[in-house]
C-alpha cells in the first residue's frame, strides 16, 4: 500500500468511484489530504481542516475498491490520523456523519471516534440531518 499527499487524479477517481457519489471536493474542504492507494487503485481520500489552534475536523472518503482491504484502511487510517493530529497539536478532532447511516457510523467508531452530539436537523444540507462525534488526544 501506497500512502502520500492526494492528486487532481485521486479526486476524479474519488467523484467517479466514492461511496458518497463524489458529493465533496475535499481539498477545498481540509489544510491536509492524503491518499490511499493499493495497485493504482484509490481506497481513501481524507484529511483534516483545522479550525482553531487544537481542533480540527477530519474528512475521509472511501472508495469502492477499499472492501478487499478494509481492514489495513482501518489500520493505516487510525495510524495516520493520530500522527497527523499529534505532530499538528490537535487534541480534540472532529468529524460530522449523515444521522441513520450504520456503516458510516461503524467507520468512524473504529477510527475512535465517540458520538458526542446529534442529531442535529439541517447540519449537512436541507433535511440532512447529522451526529458529531469527537476523538481526543494527550498533550
Amino acid at each position: 500500500m501506497n500512502f502520500r499527499i492526494t492528486q487532481p487524479e485521486d479526486i476524479e477517481q474519488l467523484r467517479l468511484n466514492g461511496v458518497s457519489g463524489g458529493k465533496y471536493d475535499p481539498q477545498a474542504e481540509v489544510d491536509f489530504c492524503a491518499t490511499l492507494e493499493q495497485d493504482g487503485k484509490v481506497l481513501i481520500v481524507g484529511g483534516i481542516r483545522k479550525i482553531t489552534p487544537t481542533t480540527a475536523w477530519a474528512y475521509a472518503e472511501l472508495t469502492s475498491d477499499a472492501g478487499s482491504y478494509i481492514y489495513t484502511v482501518y489500520r493505516v487510517t487510525r495510524e495516520w490520523l493520530d500522527k497527523l493530529c499529534k505532530d499538528n497539536g490537535v487534541l480534540r478532532l472532529q468529524a460530522w456523519v449523515e444521522t441513520g447511516h450504520p456503516n458510516r457510523i461503524r467507520w468512524v467508531e473504529h477510527l475512535g471516534f465517540k458520538k458526542e452530539y446529534g442529531p442535529m436537523r439541517h447540519f449537512a444540507g436541507k433535511d440532512v440531518s447529522a451526529d458529531i462525534y469527537v476523538k481526543y488526544f494527550e498533550e
